[in-house]
C-alpha cells in the first residue's frame, strides 16, 4: 500500500537486540582463512600476503570477543578494558582449564597477540645487523634477500591454519566449560509496532502570501 494511503496511527516501536560481534569476526577469520588454503591449493598466490594479514587480524580480533563473550557470562563485574591476557588468565582459572602458556593452543594465541599488537601499533622497524656468512655469491645475495622482519615472517599459511584452528579450540572448550550453550552465542533480536491510537492526517498549512508591492 503506497504511503499516502496508510492510515496514520501512533504506535510504541521496541527493539530488543544482541549484537555479539564475535560471530561477525569469526566468519571474517573463517573468509580469509579459506582465501589462504584456496589460494595455496590452487597456486594463485597474487595478494595471498594481504590475505594473510586480515586472516590473522581478524581470528586476533575474534579471539578478543570471544573471551569478553565468555566473560561477561561468567565472570561477576567483568572489565572487558584489561589487558587480553589479563582476560584470558582470569577466563583459564575461572574455568578450571588446564592450559600451559607455552603449549597449544594457550602459546599460539601469545603469537596471534604479538603479531596483532604489530599492526595495530604501526611503529617502524629499524634493523642494523652484521654477520659472517659462507657461500656463492648467489648464495649471499639469497640471504639478503630472505630477510623478513619478524611480523612478516609470520605471513605464513601454516601459522594463518594453526591461528584459527587453535582460537576455535579454545572457543569451543570455553564454552564447555561455561556450560554455555551454542544457541546462547548467536546474534538475535526482535523489532515489534504495538498499534496505540489512529490519529488524524496532518494538515498543510496554509502559505501567507505577501501583497505583490514592489
Amino acid at each position: 500500500m503506497p504511503d499516502e494511503a496508510q492510515p496514520r496511527i501512533r504506535a510504541l516501536l521496541e527493539i530488543d537486540n544482541a549484537d555479539l560481534i564475535h560471530n561477525d569476526l569469526a566468519n571474517a577469520a573463517f573468509h580469509f582463512t579459506e582465501r589462504v588454503r584456496k589460494a595455496i591449493e590452487t597456486g594463485e598466490r597474487e595478494g595471498v600476503g594481504h590475505d594473510m594479514m586480515a586472516a590473522l587480524t581478524m581470528t586476533a580480533f575474534a579471539y578478543e570477543a570471544y573471551l569478553n563473550f565468555i566473560g561477561n557470562a561468567v565472570i561477576e563485574h567483568w572489565d572487558e578494558r584489561q589487558s587480553l591476557w589479563k582476560k584470558e588468565r582470569q577466563i583459564v582459572e575461572s574455568l578450571g582449564l588446564q592450559w600451559k602458556e607455552n603449549e597449544r593452543p594457550r602459546s599460539t594465541t601469545r603469537e596471534l597477540r604479538d603479531f596483532r599488537d604489530v599492526l595495530a601499533h604501526g611503529k617502524p622497524v629499524l634493523t642494523k645487523q652484521k654477520q659472517e656468512a659462507k657461500g656463492t655469491d648467489s648464495e649471499l645475495q639469497t640471504l639478503l634477500r630472505n630477510y623478513k622482519p619478524e611480523w612478516e615472517a609470520k605471513l605464513d599459511p601454516d601459522f594463518v591454519n594453526r591461528a584459527y584452528e587453535d582460537v576455535e579450540v579454545m572457543w569451543r572448550a570455553m564454552l564447555e566449560a561455561g556450560q554455555i550453550n551454542v544457541i546462547e552465542t548467536i546474534s538475535h533480536g526482535s523489532r515489534t509496532i504495538t498499534f496505540l491510537a489512529h490519529v488524524e492526517p496532518e494538515r498543510e498549512k496554509p502559505t501567507e502570501h505577501g501583497d505583490g508591492a514592489a
